[in-house]
């Protein structure tokens, strides 16, 4: 969130999850301009998936990565893919 809040952009994008209205976790996705080095420029990476601890072992992490490529493709469709 520290990310979203000092440097907003169109580079950077931050998505929760909620269960019942409750965000359960977390995920940060970046792209162009805002790439590592080490990416391709067609790309977004992903950055900071963080599950709450006391959500911890009911799956959310696994929810979140199964729903990222649709998430990054609603978000930005001009990403060719993901890192």
């Amino acid at each position: 969130l520290h990310t979203l809040l000092s440097k907003p952009g169109p580079g950077v994008k931050g998505f929760a999850l909620l269960a019942e209205e409750v965000p359960v976790a977390f995920l940060l996705l970046k792209r162009p301009p805002v790439l590592p080095a080490w990416a391709d420029e067609n790309s977004a990476t992903l950055h900071a998936l963080q599950v709450d601890h006391r959500a911890q072992g009911k799956g959310y992490g696994k929810t979140c990565l199964q729903a990222l490529p649709e998430v990054a493709r609603q978000a930005w469709p001009e990403i060719k893919g993901l890192e």
